[in-house]
């Protein structure tokens, strides 16, 4: 593959409302004189708690590109994992588990107690 074929719009630490509010722009940049680029993939990272405008970008990215192929990636930590209840309902993530039990999360102490909780997937 040659690099020069690629292109990396990636804008960090925004969630994704900003580059669907412009998305026109961020393709051309300084190159208005040229001719729109096709894509085969567009790959987007986004924070699991931020969604707020990814509906917009991957829907003008799928009218812009109908035959590229869109890839969500979602990053997350393990402290963002859901801690359940006896009866199997969401009382919290791990991170707020942690602080309640005044717990290091790098703490022997910690290991050992989070093997008695109940974790999911959020």
């Amino acid at each position: 593959s040659n690099p020069s074929d690629s292109t990396n719009l990636a804008v960090r630490a925004a969630g994704p409302k900003y580059p669907s509010v412009c998305l026109q722009s961020m393709l051309l940049g300084d190159k208005k004189e040229e001719k729109e680029q096709e894509y085969d993939v567009i790959v987007l990272e986004y924070y699991f708690k931020s969604k707020d405008g990814l509906y917009d970008l991957t829907s003008r990215l799928r009218i812009r590109y109908p035959d590229a192929i869109i890839i969500l990636l979602r990053l997350w930590m393990p402290v963002h994992l859901l801690v359940m209840d006896e009866h199997n309902k969401e009382v919290g993530v791990l991170k707020d588990w942690a602080l309640q039990h005044s717990l290091d999360i790098h703490s022997h102490d910690f290991a050992t107690e989070i093997q008695h909780v109940q974790l999911a997937w959020p």
